[in-house]
C-alpha cells in the first residue's frame, strides 16, 4: 500500500545529526538520494529523489528499461519513457514506472503500450493491475502477457491493490478484500475474502497473502510449507491467522515462501523460507515466527521480491540481502548475502 510511513524515529535522528550551528548537511548523489525501491523476482530498481531511475539484476525479459536483455550486478541509470517519475514498481520479470501525472510505462514480461494513467500499479508474475485515478478512481483494470487491460467487474471503490504470482487483490471501502487470478473471468465480480474487515494494507505472494488490520496487527493465510504465515507452524491456513509476536505493523511484503513486516518503529521482521539467508540469523533454516533483521533501523520502506529484500533507510541509502544469483542485491557480486549490504552505485 503506497503511503509515507509515520516514523517518529526520524525526528530524533535528524536532531542528533545537527551540527553546532544547527545546520544539517546531507550527503548528495545516488547513494544518498533514493526515494523508492522496488524488487522483482530477480531484479531491482531504485527511484532517486530527482526522478532518475536505476535498475540492476536479471534483465533477460528487458525488465531493466535499458533496451537490452543482459543482467547487471551493479545499478545502471536507465531512462524509461515519460518524464517526472513519481514511483517504480517491480514484480516477476516486469518493471513499471508511474509519472507524476499518473502515466504508466512498463518493461519486461507484462509490458504493454497505451496503458494510460493510474494512481497505483501492482505486478505479479503473470498478472498486472492498475488502480484508476480521477474519473476512474477506485476502479481496477488488469492484464496479462497475452491479454489487453480489462476492468475487473464489481470493483469501483478500491483503495489499494497488490499482486503476486498469478493472483491480485484489492482492498475496498471499509477494509474488505477481493482477490482473483489471471485465469478468472474479469466480467465476474470477485467475491470478498471471508473474515477480513478493516484491513489497511495487503501483501500478495504466489502462494500466500497477508493483511494489516486497522489495529496494526497482521494476519496471513495460504500455504505454509516454510512457516511463512508466522503462526509458529507449517500448517496451511484457509482463513487469515494472526501473526504472533508483532504489533504496530506499517506494511507487509511477501517473497517466495517468506514474509516481511515493516514496523512503525522503523525496524523489519521476516520469517519463513531462509535458503538464501533473508532472515540474517546466520543459518539457512526457515523460521515459523518473526525474526528481527539484524542491524536494520530507521527504515522508510521495505521491498521484497523472489528471495531478495531491499530496505531504504532514512538517510537515503539502500541496503539489500538474500538471493543474488542475478546480481539483484546490487553489490557487484553474484553471491547470496546473509546480512544487509549497501548497494554500490
Amino acid at each position: 500500500m503506497r503511503r509515507a510511513p509515520a516514523a517518529p524515529f526520524v525526528a530524533a535522528t535528524v536532531a542528533l545529526a545537527l551540527g553546532a550551528g544547527g545546520c544539517f548537511k546531507r550527503k548528495k548523489g545516488p547513494a544518498y538520494d533514493t526515494a523508492r525501491v522496488a524488487v522483482g523476482a530477480a531484479h531491482a530498481c531504485a527511484l532517486a529523489k530527482d526522478g532518475a531511475l536505476w535498475c540492476w539484476g536479471d534483465g533477460a525479459r528487458g525488465q531493466l528499461f535499458d533496451g537490452a536483455t543482459a543482467s547487471r550486478a551493479l545499478p545502471a541509470r536507465v531512462r524509461p519513457p515519460g518524464a517526472a517519475l513519481a514511483d517504480v514498481v517491480a514484480g516477476g520479470a516486469t518493471t513499471c514506472t508511474r509519472a507524476k501525472d499518473g502515466a504508466i510505462a512498463c518493461a519486461g514480461a507484462l509490458a504493454k503500450d497505451g496503458l494510460g494513467a493510474a494512481a497505483e500499479v501492482a505486478l505479479g508474475d503473470t498478472i498486472a493491475c492498475a488502480r484508476g485515478q480521477d474519473a476512474d478512481k477506485g476502479a481496477v483494470r488488469c492484464w496479462t502477457a497475452t491479454s489487453a487491460p480489462r476492468a475487473v467487474a464489481g470493483i469501483t471503490d478500491a483503495t489499494a491493490i497488490a499482486a503476486g504470482g498469478r493472483r491480485a487483490c484489492a482492498l475496498v471501502t471499509e477494509g474488505t478484500l477481493r482477490c482473483w487470478t489471471d485465469a478468472d473471468d474479469a466480467r465476474v465480480a470477485p467475491a470478498p475474502v471471508p473474515t477480513i474487515y478493516g484491513a489497511v494494507a495487503v501483501g500478495v505472494g504466489a502462494r500466500h497473502a497477508c493483511v494489516v488490520r486497522a489495529d496494526r496487527t497482521l494476519a496471513c493465510w495460504g500455504e505454509n510449507d516454510h512457516g511463512e504465515l508466522g503462526d509458529g507452524t507449517t500448517t496451511a491456513r484457509a482463513s487469515p491467522t494472526t501473526v504472533a509476536g508483532i504489533e504496530a505493523v506499517h506494511d507487509v511484503s511477501i517473497g517466495d515462501g517468506f514474509t516481511c513486516a515493516h514496523l512503525y518503529d522503523g525496524t523489519v521482521r521476516c520469517w519463513g523460507r531462509n535458503d538464501h539467508g533473508v532472515l540474517t540469523d546466520g543459518t539457512l533454516e526457515g523460521r515459523a515466527a518473526p525474526q528481527m533483521i539484524s542491524g536494520m533501523f530507521h527504515l522508510l520502506q521495505v521491498a521484497v521480491g523472489g528471495g531478495t529484500v531491499c530496505a531504504l533507510l532514512d538517510d537515503g541509502t539502500l541496503r539489500c540481502w538474500g538471493e543474488n544469483g542475478a546480481g539483484q542485491v546490487g553489490d557487484g557480486s553474484h553471491d547470496d548475502r546473509g546480512v544487509p549490504v549497501t548497494v554500490r552505485w
